[in-house]
């Protein structure tokens, strides 16, 4: 990775192609520019990756062949090309993707919905089957994504609902009185996550008018009545709500409407049968809650996190506080849900530290085995954690910030007591490290510099993402020995045993049945009598 990504900023091959590839996307027709940033990369198969892009909410599919006669160098294509945004022909309204999941039958997208003249919110989910993805282009006529408006399906879903609370009991009071649905606001968390089989899960708050006296500012708190915040279960095969329940535990108060809260899954497997678990978190709320949907069907309602409450108390010492941002990294795991947690500490001139600390929690720690409630580890240096990947079963990827200094592991210790920077952290020196954390030994197993200087190859400050909070250029993915990378609008990569013996078996495949889209160039060259392949045989070479 650190490979790839030194070739993509400084213009110049891998010093051994035989171990990865990379696409760059400077000057290339119809690839994504400055403020199309990567949103996710997921793994698709040993030897593809999908990677979903902001300001085009384009899903971009790429592989890696070998190149002929260059003795085991590969070549990163773009295979396939789709934009979601069901609003594209319009001018007048248009989707900014904001999460991507991916499971073994769809892809699910959740997009912002961008209107002229409209002052609220508005998110959908739009859901394609993967075979569908692999025959379909943006010029079909027959396009067979299926769109849902999460608002709509929410408030269509509360109306319907039989369940009970002192929320529920509000918002039907309030439309009892008179109250219109349309004066109803559904926010959703920027988060999503697959569950099987065509499920995917939201996050969404639901407020309501306060009164008929409102102050100018009507999106403003004090006009608002927070009712509640809940996770809801769609179904792309039904195309509604399937299931419903609480984001945060009953005995604590809600989080406010506009704070994020955070999803994250692992998918479990009993007798050919799939699952999840399924973890909810904020970035400031101690509190981790845990569901699940056992591989028979049914759903387990969201618990608490035993431990989390007292592992903040002990790292929120002296005057640190916690270092708001809009998602808190998390990874599930088979058996425990590990978070992170950023620190900062400012002094009377404004000049600031860091520090970050991983937890780890034990599904089964119960107080009566030898399992305690939680595990933390804190990281060396002036450091903020932003994105946590697992690595197989036994690692977890950390993709980290570095501030004021890029220095090697066995210097970090020098400068994890100095002050840094002043109000502004883009005029800091920012690194981003990846460091490898073994979860059984809670210990630190390696750290790589990935980017040296941030701000001096990705002009931070002139760019829609804000690295104060907590976003990072650099998205990375792994399944089994394939490891891909997003590089914001920059390129991609692609490396990992898996995807180097996978390669083998598709090379003539790929070159004999390349997609329509590859290649402009080649097509021109075509000759109009010449045959173009159907959408089956481009489905049929790239089903990995």
């Amino acid at each position: 990775i650190k490979m790839g990504i030194s070739g993509l900023l400084h213009r110049k091959p891998m010093d051994d192609e035989r171990e990865g590839c990379f696409r760059s996307f400077e000057s290339l027709r119809g690839s994504p520019q400055l403020s199309n940033h990567c949103v996710a990369v997921k793994v698709w198969s040993p030897n593809r990756f999908l990677v979903g892009y902001h300001q085009d909410c384009s899903l971009r599919l790429f592989g890696s062949t070998e190149k002929s006669g260059s003795g085991g160098a590969r070549l990163c294509r773009e295979l396939i090309c789709l934009r979601v945004d069901p609003y594209k022909k319009t001018k007048k309204r248009g989707c900014q993707l904001v999460a991507l999941s991916l499971d073994d039958e769809c892809i699910g997208c959740l997009l912002h919905v961008v209107e002229d003249g409209s002052e609220g919110e508005a998110f959908i989910l739009t859901v394609l089957n993967r075979e569908d993805f692999l025959i379909q282009d943006d010029s079909s006529e027959d396009d067979a994504t299926k769109v849902i408006d999460i608002g709509q399906s929410v408030l269509n879903y509360l109306l319907s609902c039989e369940e009970v609370d002192h929320g529920l009991l509000q918002f039907h009071d309030f439309l009892r009185d008179g109250g219109e649905l349309d004066d109803v606001e559904v926010l959703v968390s920027q988060s999503l996550v697959g569950c099987g089989y065509g499920r995917f899960m939201v996050e969404v708050s639901v407020s309501i008018p306060l009164g008929d006296e409102t102050d100018d500012d009507d999106d403003s708190d004090a006009n608002l009545t927070l009712l509640f915040r809940k996770l809801f279960l769609f179904s792309s095969t039904m195309g509604a709500i399937v299931w419903m329940s609480d984001s945060n535990p009953s005995t604590r108060p809600l989080r406010p409407r506009h704070e994020d809260m955070t999803l994250a899954s692992i998918k479990t497997e009993e007798r050919g049968q799939y699952g999840c678990n399924i973890a909810s978190l904020n970035s400031l709320s101690p509190s981790i809650m845990r569901l699940s949907i056992d591989p028979s069907g049914v759903f387990h309602h969201p618990k608490l996190m035993r431990g989390s409450d007292m592992c903040r108390d002990e790292i929120l010492e002296g005057n640190w506080r916690l270092r708001h941002s809009r998602s808190r990294p998390v990874v599930v795991l088979d058996e425990e849900i590990v978070a992170a947690d950023n620190l900062v500490l400012e002094n009377e001139n404004g000049a600031k530290r860091y520090k970050s600390y991983l937890s780890f929690y034990p599904f089964y720690a119960d107080g009566s085995s030898d399992l305690p409630f939680y595990d933390k580890l804190e990281l060396q240096g002036n450091i903020e954690v932003c994105h946590l990947t697992a690595v197989r079963k036994d690692h977890i990827l950390a993709i980290c910030r570095v501030f004021g200094s890029s220095s090697a592991p066995e210097e970090l210790e020098d400068v994890a007591g100095h002050w840094f920077g002043g109000d502004d952290d883009a005029n800091m020196e920012i690194a981003s490290f990846a460091i490898l954390v073994g979860v059984q030994s809670r210990s630190e197993i390696q750290r790589i510099c990935l980017v040296d200087d941030l701000n001096s190859h990705f002009d931070i400050a002139n760019t829609p993402l804000s690295p104060s909070d907590g976003e990072l250029p650099i998205q990375i993915d792994t399944s089994g020995d394939t490891v891909a990378c997003g590089l914001w609008w920059k390129g991609v990569v692609l490396t990992g045993a898996d995807a180097r013996q996978g390669m083998t078996s598709v090379i003539l495949e790929d070159e004999d049945m390349s997609p329509s889209k590859t290649s402009k160039k080649k097509k021109k060259k075509t000759p109009k009598k010449s045959g173009k392949k159907d959408g089956f045989a481009r489905g049929m070479s790239l089903r990995g």
